[in-house]
Formats: C-alpha cells, sequence, structure tokens
C-alpha cells in the first residue's frame, strides 16, 4: 500500500512539472546553406555585414511543428524596429521553404538607418493570437 503511495505520489508530481507542448523545429538557410538551427525561438540574432550583402542573397525559413499541416496558409513577416512591415511571403504547409531577398532589408536600413529586424512566422495555428513572437532576428553591422 505504502508502495502504491509513493508511486501515486510521483506519477502526480511529474505529470504537474511536465507540459503538455508540440515540438517548433526553425531550419534557417543563407543562400540555400543552412546557418541555424533552433527551436521555437532562435535565441541570438543572426548577424550581417551590411557591405557583405549582394543583390541575389536570400534567407529561406523551414519551420516544422509536430502538429503539420499540408494546405494550410504560412506567413513569413519581417519588421524593423519600429514595428514598421517590411516584407511578407506567403507559402503553403508546414516545412515548406519560405524566402525572401535579403536586399530588401539592406535598402530599407540604408534608408531608414534601422539595424535589427524581426521574423516572424504565421499559420493557422497561431495566427489569431493575441502576440506572436519573433522567430529570429536578422542584425546587420
Amino acid at each position: 500500500m505504502k508502495k502504491l503511495l509513493l508511486f501515486l505520489i510521483i506519477s502526480i508530481s511529474f505529470c504537474s512539472i511536465s507540459k503538455a507542448d508540440t515540438i517548433d523545429i526553425i531550419h534557417i538557410y543563407y543562400n540555400n546553406i543552412k546557418i541555424k538551427e533552433c527551436g521555437i525561438f532562435c535565441k541570438d540574432a543572426i548577424v550581417l555585414k551590411l557591405d557583405s550583402i549582394k543583390d541575389n542573397d536570400s534567407i529561406t525559413v523551414r519551420y516544422f511543428r509536430d502538429t503539420p499541416c499540408t494546405n494550410c496558409d504560412t506567413y513569413l513577416t519581417i519588421d524593423d524596429e519600429a514595428s514598421k512591415l517590411i516584407i511578407q511571403i506567403k507559402g503553403k504547409g508546414i516545412w515548406n521553404p519560405l524566402t525572401f531577398r535579403l536586399n530588401d532589408i539592406k535598402s530599407w536600413s540604408k534608408f531608414h538607418g534601422i539595424k535589427l529586424f524581426n521574423v516572424y512566422y504565421m499559420d493557422n495555428h497561431n495566427i489569431f493570437q493575441e502576440e506572436i513572437y519573433p522567430i529570429f532576428k536578422i542584425k546587420l553591422e
């Protein structure tokens, strides 16, 4: 009886400690070369030299979670420090690549003097949440 009670207490403790959550994986590519892999949010900004960005350079994001959808709308948006929308890319399905040209944020940076950009991912799962957090940041030097 004591063993059963002890087992129940331990089981309940572990259940309250663990969270049921989805597994989110982000792969980030610079010109089709993977430069970063992280969970739901990448902690460190991707730092790029402003003068080294060429006209055709691009960033591609592949976002995965364990509750996939194959035909849902997916979005990648990039805004500046003042939350001004710069780029919005639309795609279809989880894990499909979403790509944007770095020249667009390079031009924005040179014209407005802004160096930090937030990248957001949205799909049918999170598009209606009150607050959406950037999945990573791009810092231009």
